[in-house]
């Protein structure tokens, strides 16, 4: 028998890892929507600053992953999975390099493309270390 994600239920950064994914998604599905249809400029701004808050937390967090104490054997299983094991790749390559240094390098070089680029960047990291996080769970034995 295996469990998805309520091992990760008993993550403590949980909570900050999904409210950081929001703000990345929201502001880069927003600065995204921009190359489309003209958004008044405080819309983007507020969307590129949510991206940006979102996608550093969202480093800090995945980084902070591999330092912390987990309060269980079954949480720091699973991220051994999630970040040296099997699912590795997935959480380093697509959640943190695409959805995080892309979407940083993006927003460094600025303008309306870069903008999208990122916003389009983050949430495919989004995805891509959340379904890491998903499987890495499953990974790990219930008894």
């Amino acid at each position: 028998q295996t469990c998805a994600l309520p091992i990760f239920w008993q993550s403590p950064t949980l909570l900050w890892h999904m409210i950081a994914g929001g703000l990345a998604a929201g502001g880069g599905f927003t600065v995204l929507v921009d190359l489309f249809v003209s958004l008044d400029d405080e819309i983007v701004r507020g969307g590129t600053v949510a991206l940006t808050v979102g996608v550093i937390a969202l480093g800090l967090i995945g980084i902070g992953e591999i330092f912390q104490h987990h309060p269980t054997r079954n949480i720091t299983e699973a991220v051994h999975h999630m970040t040296k094991g099997e699912y590795s790749l997935q959480w380093w390559g697509g959640g943190m390099g695409l959805g995080v240094v892309v979407p940083l390098l993006m927003l460094l070089i600025g303008g309306a493309i870069p903008l999208g680029i990122a916003g389009v960047s983050a949430m495919a990291g989004i995805w891509f270390a959340d379904d890491a996080m998903v499987k890495a769970g499953q990974a790990v034995p219930l008894s």
